[in-house]
This record gives structure tokens, C-alpha cells and sequence, in this order.
């Protein structure tokens, strides 16, 4: 007995083991590890902390508390970082770039972008409920083999109506996936024209062309509407679809129910057979409900998946073309690239079993002297169409190449041929290194610092990084610049003038220490005296490139590097390659062969797409903007319900609210019909089963009808509404401030507005809206009805308002704040995946390595804009677990109170409170996750309010011209000041002199006190090197940048009283870097501001008519048939850079005929600013003589480095240095003494 008795003592004693060894487990351990800051509360948290969540509440506390920024945020588990996943989908294109090639023109398709923004959203959201597959089918399992006992064989009615619904819903789902299909690509083309437009907003301001991308992006909106009512018009037919497995159900079975009890002669239909049968429906039909409903989203999410997969697939290697990593023969690293007709194996070949010519050259050489070697190769941007031709040469080390040939021949499509780019049609191609610096003639800058820029992630070696900078003459700018080579770029480098970035990507390029380099026209924005000084410090005795033994192989025309080079490759305009070693006799050949029309191979600017680069002035010091804190984002706004409600339209909302309530009344007032029919079951002279089954299907069908009324009404037409009128809002915002207000603001947070903001107003808010008012409804009828039949449960009815009040202020608190941080974390990830997109070529010349410092930047935005959208789920699941144990409290209640209270309360009243708390917790955790999804989905209604509402526009706003206004049109700057950083004390536009001359010391002027006048008819060129302010005199003329004191006038009109749209109409250009939008037709892109009337353009003749004389002269029209006439869609990739320009001078021209119709319509002033930059002396005499001839009357401002022409078409000339004028006179005495 001694024994027995020590038994429970050692039980109690190992319970009490158990149980602290539970405590000590459940005890945070933080404080005893060293670094505990990198590590999340949530791999900190003890299981019990995890299991309800506990490691939430200090986040939860903060939101509520205070305002929650990134730097707040917990971090992610180490085991969701994107290292320790798979590739998310983003990354996965962002790695596959490095080697693939996406489409016949080997152009990276823009439309990756939006694959990575909507479909990857797309993807998340459709993938969300997936899970719910495997545990709702357990739980229906169940819920029918419990209804069976009850309800015999009309158990299988709650099956069966699912069964039908789903039967429904699938090819009505198909259909879904179709319209989500067709609605993606009509965002993706609106996505595109979006960001080439804000990418190029300099341009298109300077160009006059403001309207008609405006006017043209909401055409597109428009356009991308009309899909989309379809997809909304299919998503509210799945709405109905899965509530009719809840509302359709329990009819059904009741139905079914009835026929078997008049079959057996029986009414045995009781309340506690109702009312249980009723839950175990709801118990059935709810998963059921939530994974139809889901149906669409997943079926959305396939389609983009599939866009992606597609995508991926699609960008498959050129064909025939490898890579050949190392090579073995005489022990050197070559490059060798196979066209399809070689009967070679590339796997560790040796030279020796190479083609017996290049074969038999290198086993007669000791050593390996050349560093390019090409034999009969054949290059061209489509398989059936050959740019280059028969191309053989070889290149020695160290020396350097120059290209040379006219406009279009294709220079640099041969530069991209040898790095791999376009298709390789035939022949052989050896590069001795694998990895090749590039310089585009479209330079590419990241965001981030100027040495950023040079030394892309290497580590710094300030002796070499000194020694390029000197050379690539970078100094004196930097002298300028406020924190010198940490100065920040901007977006695509629009902070600085186009010869400063030319120089950066060719400093990044030297830096490198890359054995080969090729470089694209790299010094066509640069001024003649900087031009000389980096050919004579690169290319000259002693230079940097040469001292060093690098190839180089240029395409140019500056006479400064012929005379330098020691080969030349001269391209006809057939594509076929000329060696010859004698340069400057081949410069000669170049100089007298014109621009043909015919023959003119494709382009040979495929990879510059539509990411024209700005030529824009150095802007003000940037920072990256980050979207300012709203002090209402924890608590929201009310306003912004009544400014969507009036942007949706009044009468609209108001029907949309009175649907909801029909709804959910009709819902409810079922069960309570039930009772009455459970009820009436005992009394002798009750109505027919048929009757009260007639009006509870009457009930059913008038909840569907108002659901879908409902649906249509928030989906349809409230959307189409809004979707229309805050796009415009949006647009008209950009288009009334200042360009250089936005080079202060990161690109992604503008694209942003136009993308995230507009698939949240298009997508997530029209469902949050109709469910969050839905579930309202209901739960506001359920709390009602819960009160009516328990009455004693009414007492707890304002504990559990207030308890629900307290919570959802807790949770909404800071799930409003993740929702927006989430929206605003995804910009720095577009903005570098945008980034990335356009320098895609750069990148693969580099070689792998050279792109980790944006890879690795890309993971760790990637993993931020993981961080709030990660945390906001699981605050929802914080929500659940909270409201579930509140509705169980209530149910215990409820239960407590009917038995301690049995009189008073029937048994179906009893059923009506259960079944209504049975599915109340579910509809109150709906509630609230939707209704905080609503509050953050309408944070992009608060965005666009806030945009237009914060955003300046600029003086003079909505001010017309006059006619009569203009005078003389002469040009007078007064006392003009720009600065890089505005004052506080200065407006937009201010024309009044500053009372202090100092008040603007601390900041660096672009312009300083500039004092001109221009008389009528005065052809003036201006020039200086690099950042004098040039650039800045015409954008201040342009109205493109603010005024810090004077006046700009045109004849006698201050040009800051008019609308900068006016003036930009008034005004023609023509600019260095040409601007073109793709997918309209080139006819709208040469006459933006006509009417397309043939007969009403104001003209003598069509304007067909008009265009092609003018294309004709400027030797097009052939190009222009080839490529699908006037009206074909217009591709700026199938041009290359000397084409282009080209364009823009037939625009100018088009410009100035119709001004010449209309004379009110314009100023006669034309601004050129380096318009034959990439063009051929032939080509660039044939323009100059053109425009000599179209604008004798007009007054020509142009920005020169290259003084070509200057004597002949000049009048006067102007030199800037530091934002001033220095000297002024005529061209031939200033070029004296220059």
C-alpha cells in the first residue's frame, strides 16, 4: 500500500515537471541572444505566442499608437526571404534577362513590367484561397453525413446545388479567364504609352505634344474600360453563382424534405429538424461559397500566370546562337558564337577543329594577337532579313576601330551582332574576352549617386576612379554639382544635362577595365572643347585606353577619333563591311554618300524601344521621395467616402446602398420564415408545404436579383464612372505642374498612380465595396434578429458593439496603414525592375557579375515589399481567431441563458438565434477583413485626392492666348534666375525680382541673372561644354522649369501669365533625342494636333498629301511604305537614331505648314537643340538646307557643340559658361577666337 500511495505523488510531481518545462518553453529567450534586431518577434515567439498570434500585439500596439514607416516594420523570417525561396515570380524574369532574347526584333518586351506588377498581384491574390481546397471538402464531408440522420436523401440536396453552380460556373469561368486576358493586355498597352510618356515628359512638354498624350492616354483608358465591363459583368454572375449554393441550398433541400414527408404521409417538420438542418447548410454551403467565389480570382490568376509562363517561354536563346564560355586552345578565353549553318560541336572545342581559316591562323600564331575575329558573318533583327552582310574582319589587340557609314546602314546593329544581341544568321564571330564594356548612345543611369553610376558595386579604387574621371573631363562638372560624385542622378539621369550623362556611362565603361570596349556615338551630346579633351586623354599618346591595350570599336563621326583610329569599318547602305586601314581617306568616302531612299535596312535602334532618353538640363539635386506620411492614414478619412461616393455619382450610390439592404433583408427574413412554417406545422388549419415553399422561393430569388443589381451597379456602373474620371483627374494633375516637379519624385511613385492605384480603383475596391456593404447589411439584420428572438440576449447586444468597436479601431488602425505601406513599398521595386528593363543590354555586355549590385538591390526591395503585405495577412488571421472567440462566447451565452431561462423563449426562436450566430461570426469577420479592405483599397482614392489637391500646377494655369497679344515676337529674358533648389520664399513662376540677391547663394543656379534679347527672324546657335545651361535657357523658354526671379516675354506677353500648354503649342522643336509613341500610327505621331479629316486639316490638299512631300524631301517615304505606310502603327524600334531624328524634322515641319494655315495658332520660333547629332554629314547638310528653306521667316534658337554649319545658317551666336552669357557676337568672330 506504501507503493500505491507514491504513485499519484509521482504523477503530480511529473505534472508539475511537464508544466514548467511548458512554462519555461513558452518564456522568450531574446534578451540572451547577441543580435536579436535581425531575427522577426514572430521566430522570437514562444508556440503559444504563435498559436494565438500573441507576437502581433506590440506591432498592433504601434499601429494604434502611432504611424507605422518601413524602418518600424518587423522583418521577415529568414525562411520566407527570397534567398532562401524559389525565385519569386519578378526575379525569375530578372535573372532570365541576362541571357535571353524575347522576340523576333531581339527587343526585351516592355510589357514585362506589367506582368510583374498586375499579373504578379494577379497571381497572389487568385492563389490566396487555394488551401481551402482540402479542408472544405473534410468539412462538407461531414456536414452531409450529419444532415443525412436528419434529413434522409434530401441530404443530398446542398450537394447537388453546388454541383449545379459549379456546373455553371466553370465555363462561365473560362470566359473569365479569356476577358481577364484581353483586359490585361489593354493595361499593358496603357501601362506602356503611360510610362513612355512620363519617362519622356521633358519632351513631350518641349515638343507641344502635352494634349495628345494626354487626350491619348485616356483614349486608352476608355479603350481598356470596354474589356473590362465584360470581366465585371462574368465576375457578378459568379457573386450570385456562389451565393446561390447558401441561399439556394437550404430551399432546395426543405423542398426535397417536404416531397419525402408527403411521400410518407408525414408532417414531422419541427423547428429542432429546421433549424439543425439550416446550420449543418450553412456549414456546407459557406466553404462552398467561398471557393466558387474564388473561382474567378484563381481563374484570373491562371490567365496571368500563363501571360508569364508564356512570356518566360517565349524569351527563348537566339537561334543558333551560344555562348562559349572558355575556350583551351593556347590557353585563352575566347568567345565563340555558331550561326545555324556551321556543322560544329560546342562543347570544349579546340581551335584546331574550328574552320580551317581561323583555324590555320592560330596555329601559325605564337600568341593570340587579335581580339575580334569575324568571317562571313550575317547579322539582322529577323531570321529572313539581313542588316549586315557578309562581315569580314579582324580587330588586334588594343587597337582602335572606328564604324562609319550613313544614316540607317546599320553601325549599330553590327555592334550588337558581335555582343550576341540580334540574330546571327550565318558565319563565325571569335571575341577573345567574354566580358565587353558598352556605352549606348542612350546612356543608362540607375537611381543613386554619380559614382554609384561609374563604379556599379566594384569596389572603389580612387587612384584609377581619379585618373577617369579626368578623362572623361567629369571634374569641373563635379565642382558644380552639390555633393559632388555623390550627387544623386535622378530617374534615368534627368538631373543632368545629356552630355554629362553621356560621359558617366562612358566613365562606368572605362572603369570597368574591360579588355574590349564598344562604344555607340558616345560623344554626340558633348561639346566640341570636352570632346577634344577626351579623345586626346583616351585615344591619344598616353591615353587611358591605349596605355592600357583595350580594343575599342566606335561608331562616330568626330573627325577628333578618326584621326586617331587604326582601322576603320566602313558600312554601305547594302550592310556590307569594309575593312580598311587607312581612316581618314575612308571619312571622305563617308562624307559624300547621301541617305537613299530605298534599301535602308531596319534599324539598327531595335534596343532602345521606346525608352527614348531625355535631353534634359541638369534639373534640381534630387533625393528619392518617398510619399509623405498622411496624418489620417491610422484612422482614415471620411471625406474620402462622399468624394467617392460623388465621383461614383450620388444617385448611384444611394441605389447601390438600398439593393444591400433589400439583400440582406430577403437573406434573413428566410430563416424567420422557416420558424413561422416549423410553427405552423402544430397548428390544425395551417397553409399548404407549397405555400410556404412558393414564398421562401420568392425570398431566394428576390435576394439573387437585388445581389446581382447590387453587384452590376458597384461593378459596372459606378466603376466605369470613377475609373474614367480619377484617370483623368490623375492625368490632368501631371500636365498642370511643372516637369521639374517630378524630378524630385522616384518614377515608380508616378507609374504607381497610373498602375497600382488604378488596378486597386478597377479590381480589389468595386469587390471590397459590394462585400463590405453586403456583409453590413446582413449583420446589421442578423443582430436584429438575434435580438427579437432571444430576448434576453438583447442586453449583451452594446457589450458586443462595443467589444467589435474596440477591435476593429485596434486592427483597423494598422491594417489601413499595411495596406498603404504595402501600395508604396512596390515602387522602389518598379522603379528598379523599370531600371533594369532599360539597361538590359549594358547588363549582358558586363557579363553576369556585373549586374549582382542590381540583383542584390532587387532582393532587398523584393523582400520589403514583402514585409507589409506579409504582416497584413496575418493581422487578418489575428482578426479571425479574435472574432471566433467572441462569437463562441456569445454562443455559450446564448445557450447558458436558454437553459437558465426556459420560459420565454420557444425552441424556434431558439433555432433563429443559433443559426443567426452560427454564421454571425462569419460575417462579422468578413466585415471587418473587407471592410479594412475597402479603407486601404479606398487609400488609393486617397492618393489620387491628395496627388491633385498637393501637386502645384504651374502659374498661368487655364490662361489662354489672345490673338494680337504677340507683337513682334520677339524674345527677351530678363533678369532670369533658375535654381536647382527653390527658396522658401519664391513661388512657381515668380516674376518678381528677389528683395536679396543672396537668398539664393547656398544653391547652385542654372541660370544666373541671363539678360537677351532676340530680335524677330535672328538665327542664333548657342553653345558651351557640358552643363553651362544651355539646355536650361531653352527649358525656361518652354516653360519646363520654374522661374526664381525675372520675366520671359514673347513679343509683349509674359509668358508665366499664359498656360504652359500654350506656350508649348505655340512653340517648335525639335529635339536631340526624338520622341515617338509606339502603337499609333505614324500619321498621328508626325501631325498630333490635326484633325484627320483628309478635307478639314486646313491645307489646299489632303494631308496625306502634305506628309508624303514632306517625307519625300527628307528622303522617308520609301522607309515610311516599307513599314506599313502613313497609317500603320508606328514602332520606334524598327528606326534607328539617325531615322529618327529625321521624323522629328518632318514633325517640326508638318508643325510649322499648319501654323502657316492657322497663323493665331503659333509663334514663328523654332528651338534646335542638336539635331544632327547621330545623323551623317550628308544626311545633316540635307537637314540643314531643309530647314533653312522651311523656316527663312522664323526666329531659330540652336543648341550646337558641333559647328558644322554654324557660318552658313547662323546669324548671331551666344556662349554660356555656369549659367551665364559670356561672350556674344557673330559665329564667325566668336569660332576665332574659340
Amino acid at each position: 500500500m506504501k507503493g500505491v500511495s507514491a504513485i499519484p505523488i509521482v504523477y503530480s510531481i511529473g505534472i508539475l515537471l511537464q508544466s514548467f518545462v511548458l512554462i519555461v518553453e513558452n518564456i522568450e529567450k531574446s534578451r540572451l541572444l547577441f543580435d536579436s534586431g535581425r531575427y522577426s518577434p514572430e521566430e522570437l515567439a514562444s508556440p503559444l505566442a504563435r498559436l494565438i498570434f500573441g507576437w502581433l500585439v506590440p506591432l498592433l500596439r504601434l499601429g494604434y499608437d502611432t504611424i507605422l514607416s518601413m524602418a518600424t516594420l518587423t522583418p521577415l523570417s529568414e525562411d520566407l526571404k527570397s534567398r532562401q525561396l524559389e525565385p519569386k515570380l519578378p526575379l525569375q524574369r530578372f535573372l532570365l534577362a541576362s541571357d535571353k532574347s524575347s522576340d523576333d526584333d531581339g527587343s526585351l518586351d516592355t510589357g514585362s513590367l506589367t506582368l510583374m506588377t498586375v499579373d504578379v498581384e494577379k497571381v497572389m491574390l487568385g492563389f490566396e484561397d487555394l488551401h481551402e481546397l482540402w479542408a472544405s471538402t473534410a468539412q462538407i464531408a461531414i456536414a452531409i453525413y450529419v444532415l443525412a440522420s436528419y434529413m434522409s436523401w434530401a441530404c443530398v440536396a446542398p450537394v447537388i446545388v453546388p454541383i449545379v453552380c459549379v456546373a455553371v460556373t466553370v465555363p462561365v469561368t473560362q470566359r473569365i479567364g479569356s476577358a481577364q486576358g484581353i483586359w490585361n493586355a489593354a493595361v499593358e498597352k496603357r501601362v506602356n504609352a503611360t510610362s513612355a510618356v512620363l519617362g519622356n515628359l521633358k519632351e513631350v512638354r518641349i515638343l507641344g505634344i502635352g494634349g495628345y498624350a494626354s487626350s491619348l492616354l485616356q483614349r486608352l483608358r476608355v479603350e481598356e474600360i470596354i474589356p473590362s465591363t465584360h470581366f465585371r459583368r462574368l465576375m457578378a454572375a459568379i457573386i450570385v453563382l456562389s451565393q446561390g449554393t447558401i441561399v439556394l441550398g437550404p430551399f432546395v433541400t426543405f423542398a426535397l424534405y417536404a416531397i419525402i414527408l408527403r411521400i410518407n404521409e408525414d408532417s414531422n417538420f419541427t423547428a429542432s429538424k429546421a433549424f439543425t438542418s439550416l446550420s449543418l447548410i450553412n456549414i456546407i454551403a459557406s466553404p462552398i461559397s467561398v471557393l466558387i467565389q474564388s473561382l474567378p480570382s484563381f481563374a484570373a490568376g491562371l490567365s496571368s500566370l500563363s501571360r508569364i509562363e508564356n512570356f518566360v517561354s517565349s524569351t527563348t536563346s537566339l537561334d543558333g546562337k551560344k555562348l562559349q564560355d572558355e575556350k583551351m586552345s593556347l590557353n585563352k578565353r575566347c568567345v565563340y558564337l555558331r550561326g545555324p549553318g556551321a556543322d560544329l560541336s560546342m562543347e570544349d572545342q579546340e581551335l584546331d577543329r574550328l574552320e580551317p581559316s581561323i583555324s590555320s591562323y592560330y596555329t601559325s600564331q605564337r600568341t593570340l594577337e587579335n581580339s575580334i575575329i569575324v568571317r562571313q558573318a550575317k547579322f539582322g533583327w529577323k531570321a529572313d532579313s539581313d542588316v549586315i552582310n557578309s562581315c569580314n574582319f579582324e580587330i588586334q589587340d588594343g587597337a582602335l576601330t572606328v564604324i562609319m557609314g550613313p544614316v540607317g546602314c546599320g553601325k549599330s546593329t553590327l555592334l550588337y551582332g558581335l555582343l550576341n544581341f540580334v540574330r546571327y544568321n550565318s558565319g563565325q564571330v571569335w571575341l577573345k574576352h567574354r566580358n565587353v564594356s558598352l556605352c549606348e548612345q542612350t546612356p543608362w543611369l540607375v537611381s543613386g549617386s554619380i559614382r554609384h553610376n561609374i563604379t556599379c558595386g566594384v569596389a572603389l579604387n580612387q587612384h584609377w576612379y581619379d585618373q577617369v574621371l579626368n578623362a572623361c573631363a567629369l571634374v569641373q562638372d563635379l565642382d558644380h554639382l552639390s555633393g559632388r560624385d555623390m550627387h544623386e542622378v535622378g530617374n534615368e539621369g534627368n538631373s543632368l544635362s545629356g552630355g554629362q550623362r553621356q560621359r558617366i556611362a562612358l566613365a562606368r565603361a572605362i572603369y570597368a577595365k574591360n579588355p574590349i570596349l564598344f562604344l555607340d556615338n558616345p560623344l554626340s551630346g558633348v561639346d566640341h572643347s570636352t570632346s577634344q579633351h577626351i579623345v586626346q586623354a583616351l585615344f591619344g599618346d598616353g591615353g587611358l585606353l591605349r596605355s592600357g591595350n583595350i580594343t575599342v570599336l566606335i561608331t562616330t563621326d568626330c573627325r577628333d577619333i578618326i584621326a586617331q583610329a587604326d582601322k576603320a569599318l566602313i558600312i554601305d547602305q547594302e550592310g556590307t563591311v569594309t575593312a580598311t586601314a587607312e581612316p581618314s581617306s575612308a571619312e571622305n568616302v563617308i562624307m559624300v554618300t547621301s541617305t537613299t531612299e530605298g534599301d535602308v535596312r531596319v534599324s539598327d535602334n531595335k534596343e532602345r524601344q521606346e525608352h527614348a532618353e531625355h535631353n534634359t538640363s541638369p534639373g534640381p539635386s534630387r533625393e528619392i521621395v518617398e510619399a509623405k506620411a498622411d496624418l489620417r492614414r491610422p484612422t482614415g478619412d471620411w471625406t474620402i467616402y462622399s468624394f467617392y461616393a460623388r465621383v461614383c455619382g450620388r444617385f448611384n450610390a444611394i441605389a447601390f446602398l438600398c439593393l444591400c439592404l433589400s439583400c440582406a433583408f430577403c437573406y434573413q427574413f428566410s430563416t424567420i420564415w422557416v420558424q413561422w412554417w416549423s410553427d405552423a406545422t402544430e397548428d390544425a388549419n395551417r397553409r399548404s408545404d407549397g405555400f410556404y415553399l412558393g414564398i421562401y422561393a420568392l425570398l431566394c430569388a428576390l435576394g439573387l436579383s437585388t445581389l446581382y443589381l447590387a453587384c452590376w451597379t458597384s461593378m459596372v456602373t459606378m466603376v466605369t464612372r470613377s475609373a474614367i474620371k480619377l484617370h483623368l483627374r490623375v492625368l490632368a494633375t501631371v500636365f498642370n505642374a511643372h516637369v521639374s516637379y517630378f524630378s524630385t519624385i522616384d518614377d515608380g511613385i508616378t507609374l504607381n498612380r497610373f498602375n497600382q492605384d488604378m488596378q486597386l480603383v478597377d479590381y480589389s475596391l468595386p469587390l471590397a465595396v459590394v462585400n463590405t456593404f453586403l456583409f453590413a447589411c446582413i449583420c446589421l439584420v442578423q443582430a436584429a434578429v438575434i435580438s427579437a428572438t432571444a430576448n434576453y440576449m438583447a442586453a449583451a447586444i452594446p457589450f458586443c458593439l462595443s467589444v467589435i468597436y474596440f477591435i476593429q479601431r485596434f486592427y483597423l488602425r494598422t491594417s489601413r496603414q499595411l495596406r498603404l505601406l504595402d501600395i508604396e513599398a512596390k515602387a522602389p521595386l518598379y522603379t528598379n525592375f523599370k531600371e533594369t528593363i532599360l539597361g538590359i543590354n549594358t547588363i549582358r555586355a558586363y557579363g553576369r557579375g556585373f549586374g549582382s549590385f542590381l540583383k542584390q538591390k532587387h532582393i532587398q526591395v523584393l523582400d520589403d515589399s514583402q514585409q507589409p503585405i506579409y504582416l497584413l495577412y496575418t493581422v487578418q488571421r489575428w482578426l479571425s481567431l479574435v472574432l471566433d472567440l467572441m462569437v463562441a462566447c456569445l454562443a455559450t451565452l446564448l445557450i447558458v441563458v436558454a437553459v437558465q431561462t426556459r420560459s420565454g423563449t420557444s425552441g424556434s426562436d431558439m433555432g433563429v438565434a443559433l443559426v443567426n450566430l452560427t454564421s454571425f461570426n462569419q460575417y462579422l469577420t468578413m466585415l471587418i477583413r473587407c471592410w479594412a479592405s475597402m479603407e486601404t483599397s479606398l487609400g488609393a482614392i486617397a492618393r489620387i485626392k491628395g496627388f491633385s489637391r498637393d501637386t502645384p500646377a504651374a502659374n498661368g494655369c487655364g490662361h489662354e492666348f489672345h490673338a494680337g497679344q504677340e507683337g513682334d515676337q520677339s524674345i527677351v529674358f530678363k533678369d532670369v534666375t533658375v535654381a536647382y533648389t527653390q527658396p522658401k520664399s519664391s513661388s512657381e513662376d515668380t516674376e518678381d525680382s528677389l528683395e536679396e540677391r543672396g537668398a539664393l547663394s547656398h544653391v547652385h543656379l542654372a541660370l544666373d541673372s541671363m539678360n537677351l534679347s532676340i530680335r524677330p527672324g535672328t538665327k542664333m546657335a548657342i553653345t558651351g561644354r557640358s552643363g553651362s545651361g544651355k539646355s536650361t535657357l531653352v527649358s525656361s523658354l518652354f516653360r519646363i522649369l520654374p522661374l526664381s526671379s525675372g520675366m520671359i516675354s514673347i513679343g509683349d506677353v509674359d509668358i508665366s501669365q499664359l498656360d504652359q500648354q500654350v506656350v508649348q503649342n505655340r512653340l517648335n522643336a525639335i529635339t536631340q533625342n526624338s520622341f515617338f509613341l509606339s502603337d499609333v500610327s505614324l500619321k498621328e505621331n508626325l501631325d498630333p494636333s490635326g484633325p484627320y479629316d483628309e478635307n478639314d486639316a486646313g491645307f489646299s490638299v489632303p494631308i496625306t498629301e502634305v506628309l508624303r512631300e514632306v517625307l519625300v524631301s527628307l528622303q522617308l517615304w520609301t522607309l515610311v511604305e516599307e513599314r506599313g505606310g502613313l497609317e500603320g502603327l508606328f514602332s520606334q524600334s524598327s528606326w534607328s537614331s539617325g531615322q529618327l531624328q529625321l521624323l522629328s524634322v518632318a514633325r517640326a515641319i508638318i508643325k510649322k505648314r499648319r501654323t502657316q494655315c492657322h497663323p493665331d495658332s503659333g509663334w514663328k520660333i523654332l528651338v534646335l537643340d542638336e539635331i544632327t547629332s547621330s545623323l551623317d554629314e550628308a544626311s545633316a547638310r540635307m537637314v540643314r538646307d531643309r530647314i533653312k528653306f522651311e523656316f527663312e521667316d522664323y526666329t531659330i534658337l540652336s543648341i550646337v557643340h558641333k559647328f558644322d554649319g554654324v557660318l552658313e545658317d547662323m546669324d548671331e551666336m551666344i556662349i554660356m559658361d555656369s549659367g551665364k552669357l559670356i561672350r556674344r557676337g557673330s559665329p564667325r568672330e566668336l569660332l576665332r577666337v574659340m
